[in-house]
């Protein structure tokens, strides 16, 4: 027989639980998935350049076509010199297996609340497409700095956001052809 204490105790259990729960990004319903920041943080020193006036990375997942599309003005750091930014683009047919690798870690973007204001790494935007919605996500990491009043977008965990660009910079920029 469970006494009412035991019953309050694991309700105040279950409802805590559900509350605390973290709100997926990713289901099996995203058609696309694009990860974008335009630099900034404490990288690299760059040269501005005619075709790359600042830092941007975006990766553009397509899950339904199976394809990933990449774009990013970045200077590789040379020992602290200053490097001309340069645009590199790719584009790479995603393979099921490739897909299946990545899944997990798409699979870890969650939504989380409150977040830190940090100071020394690119803002990452996360927009996700499914067949009935458009949603813009924030990064965590940025999450608890002042933001505009109306800025209302969610915030996804900033280290799963950047396990996921890691992913895709090494599929589009370092899978061969």
């Amino acid at each position: 027989m469970i006494g009412k204490a035991t019953l309050s105790v694991f309700l105040v259990w279950v409802i805590a639980a559900g509350c605390s729960a973290q709100r997926p990004v990713w289901s099996a319903d995203v058609r696309e998935l694009t990860i974008s920041h335009g630099g900034g943080g404490l990288g690299p020193p760059f040269v501005a350049t005619p075709e790359c006036p600042a830092e941007h990375v975006e990766y553009k997942l397509s899950v339904e076509h199976r394809q990933l599309d990449a774009s990013r003005c970045w200077a590789t750091d040379a020992a602290g010199q200053p490097l001309p930014l340069q645009h590199t683009v790719a584009l790479h047919a995603i393979t099921q297996p490739e897909l299946d690798a990545l899944v997990p870690e798409l699979e870890a973007l969650h939504v989380v609340e409150g977040g830190l204001c940090g100071a020394d790494r690119p803002a990452v935007t996360l927009t996700v497409t499914t067949a009935s919605d458009t949603t813009l996500y924030a990064d965590s990491f940025y999450a608890g700095c002042d933001q505009p009043s109306n800025d209302h977008r969610p915030a996804v965990d900033y280290a799963s956001l950047d396990a996921v660009e890691a992913a895709l910079r090494q599929l589009a920029f370092s899978a061969p052809p």
